[in-house]
């Protein structure tokens, strides 16, 4: 009997996350607010000149994707819905970690959007990341499957369908 195998291995990635990976979520995590928010504000600044690029840079928006992969915090967890009790002085000056998260949400969509992940060398590249956000959502699949209108329902339902689509 012939088996047909899975086009791409599928592999637990909460077992073994890559150590660039590893580093990317340890970084992030142990960044205070406002490190975290200049983290973000300088991903969003380089994807941006990438996105406008005359010549698409795939590799380099593969970089930033692995990297930001790693600041993404699963839906419903208390960090994705922590909001600072504490006002800072500046007034707006810092943002809170549910719109911090609503913006890494933002920048994956936008880094993934751009790339093609049905060719076999940009999905290797980006694998781990993938693997990673595909993780983060295991198991709540249910809570994005109804028409919730929430942005972050939104923001989660389309990161979930542009790697299911291609994973």
């Amino acid at each position: 009997i012939m088996q047909e195998k899975p086009a791409k291995p599928v592999f637990d990635i909460s077992k073994q996350p890559s150590r660039k990976l590893q580093r990317s979520i340890t970084r992030f995590h142990n960044a205070d607010l406002k490190e975290r928010l200049r983290m973000i504000e300088t991903a969003e600044g380089l994807l941006h000149d990438l996105l406008n690029e005359v010549e698409l840079d795939g590799d380099a928006i593969c970089k930033l994707l692995c990297r930001c992969a790693g600041w993404l915090h699963p839906p419903g967890s208390f960090e994705a819905k922590h909001v600072s009790s504490t006002e800072d002085t500046a007034g707006a000056a810092v943002s809170e970690p549910s719109d911090l998260q609503r913006r890494v949400r933002r920048l994956l969509i936008l880094a993934l959007s751009s790339l093609d992940l049905s060719d076999t060398t940009t999905y290797r590249a980006v694998e781990t990341a993938v693997l990673h956000i595909l993780e983060l959502l295991q198991g709540k699949e249910t809570s994005f499957s109804g028409n919730g209108k929430s942005l972050a329902m939104r923001q989660w339902r389309q990161l979930r369908e542009l790697l299911v689509a291609e994973a």
